[in-house]
């Protein structure tokens, strides 16, 4: 799959970062059956801000900013301080993760139409450090072990049965095909991968498994809904996630770790993407909520672990 500039395929949809090509309906910040704590706009502005991302150890926001039809990372230190540092530019930047112990942050970056993952210290104008470099191909969505040692990725089309999820030891540079699936996640004490499968009905539904590949278990059991992108909560207890239940909009839901007690946490009109729990207990998503559709800012809220 070639990918142009803008093109941004999130849970089944292209999403682009042009409040011209969508209505001008506004949502609601809220909506009455919602109970999000703390509920808070991070980003503001009339640039598209995705993707929160960093690590379960930290409270370091790094998300991605389109401006003039570029998309880079820019970082915060205290996300609700004004303060923010683009630490990314030229090329459009996706996915960032974060790690403490090595102080770099991961991400997907566009090179010649296709995308492949990078690292650097997560500092401004710092060298990149080339992770992947497979032609034709684009490698998406990577998540750092707590130490730094592994590198998850996911390699194909976000929404393709054929996707893949691939495991790079940073330091040997050994690279271990795990098998079928995307958006992969490491968990907090390095010994799990949560991630999402394309069924054969064209379903996506959230798995988990060792770091190794081995003992994998379904979590999520739906025919209808189209799950993706977990993320661990700091404790390795929960896991959260984006799904569009019954073929709707996206809602942001948590679960166990071990498939049980599934909570749907959002339910307004809006697009709720790409959840992020950060090490204070706060969930961080991409949302339109509050603004006209595909006006995308970060938002987070505070959920118990």
């Amino acid at each position: 799959m070639k990918t142009k500039n803008l093109g941004i395929v999130i849970g089944g949809a292209l999403l682009v970062a042009m409040t011209s090509c969508f209505g001008s309906k506004t949502y609601l910040i809220t909506s009455g059956s919602e109970n999000l704590r703390s509920l808070t706009k991070i980003t503001e502005g009339k640039n598209s801000c995705q993707n929160p991302g960093g690590s379960v150890e930290s409270n370091t926001l790094f998300f991605t900013m389109t401006v003039d039809y570029e998309t880079s990372i820019y970082k915060k230190d205290n996300p609700v301080a004004p303060t923010q540092v683009q630490i990314t530019s030229g090329n459009n930047c996706l996915y960032p993760t974060y790690c403490v112990a090595s102080d770099r942050v991961a991400f997907s970056r566009l090179v010649n139409g296709y995308y492949d993952i990078y690292m650097m210290p997560a500092g401004k104008g710092n060298a990149l450090i080339p992770v992947t470099e497979t032609a034709r191909d684009n490698e998406l969505a990577p998540s750092l072990s707590p130490d730094g040692t592994f590198l998850a990725y996911q390699k194909g089309n976000l929404n393709s049965i054929d996707a893949e999820i691939w495991l790079k030891n940073t330091t040997t540079g050994e690279n271990m095909l795990l098998g079928k699936g995307s958006t992969p996640s490491i968990s907090p004490d390095g010994k799990k991968i949560a991630y999402a499968k394309v069924e054969s009905n064209n379903s996506r539904n959230i798995w988990v498994m060792d770091i190794d590949g081995s003992n994998a278990q379904q979590l999520t059991v739906s025919k209808e809904e189209f799950a993706g992108f977990p993320k661990w909560s700091p404790s390795g207890r929960k896991i959260v996630f984006q799904s569009n239940k019954k073929k709707g909009n996206f809602d942001i839901f948590v679960m166990n770790a071990n498939g049980t007690g599934l909570v749907q946490l959002t339910t307004n009109e809006s697009e709720d993407l790409t959840p992020f729990w950060s090490k204070d207990g706060y969930i961080y998503i991409s949302s339109d909520r509050g603004a006209s559709r595909g006006n995308f800012n970060i938002w987070r809220f505070l959920y118990d672990d």
